[in-house]
């Protein structure tokens, strides 16, 4: 009966596992194809709008709805594994009424003595997949912030030294990007490690 418990709160714990990869997955491919050509490509400022300075903001405009639509990508994730958190740690207890702590997960089971020790391992990546997810939110809205901010520069042409400020800010964006990136690598890894782990079972 323990076993079989244990099963189902496994695919529970799973489906919404799967979930968070798959978000993370999106996120991942669209900051790397979507958003980092955009805001690599040259942004120009200049004394009159051209094609140039057309090409610029709707370049930053693509990349901010793009990075949106990450950002609320990453949060779902977030959000699936906080849930799988919760209830892993119920499914993982020998009674859902009385939940594993993080403490518990972390103290050493005899593999014979523990039927789901793979849902425990599992568990044990979920909280540094969503850490990650976390640390890339910051760095998110700081790209954010520097492409509105080359929205705002260039529909004022001739603005005195217009040029370094979009040159700044696109600097910016991409350090802030490369960071965002790292940080949801990292979460994609240890959310499909804990996936791979539970469709073992």
């Amino acid at each position: 009966m323990e076993v079989e418990l244990a099963k189902e709160w496994t695919r529970h714990v799973l489906g919404d596992v799967v979930a968070a990869q798959n978000l993370c997955t999106e996120t991942l491919q669209r900051l790397q194809f979507s958003v980092r050509p955009l805001i690599q490509a040259p942004m120009t400022h200049a004394a009159a709008w051209d094609d140039a300075v057309a090409a610029t903001f709707g370049n930053a405009q693509d990349a901010l709805a793009h990075l949106l639509a990450a950002t609320r990508f990453l949060d779902a994730a977030a959000s699936f594994m906080w849930g799988a958190e919760l209830l892993g740690l119920r499914g993982a207890s020998h009674h859902p009424a009385h939940p594993l702590s993080a403490a518990d997960l972390a103290a050493a089971v005899p593999e014979d003595e523990d039927p789901i020790a793979d849902v425990r391992a599992a568990l044990g990546m979920i909280p540094a997949a969503r850490a990650a997810a976390e640390d890339a939110y910051l760095p998110l809205l700081s790209c954010r912030g520097n492409l509105s901010s080359v929205c705002a520069l260039v529909v004022y042409p001739g603005l005195p030294d217009g040029q370094v400020y979009v040159d700044r800010e696109r600097v910016f964006a991409i350090a802030a990007l490369e960071e965002a990136l790292r940080c949801t690598e990292i979460c994609h890894t240890h959310i499909s490690m804990a996936s791979e782990s539970l469709l073992g079972l």
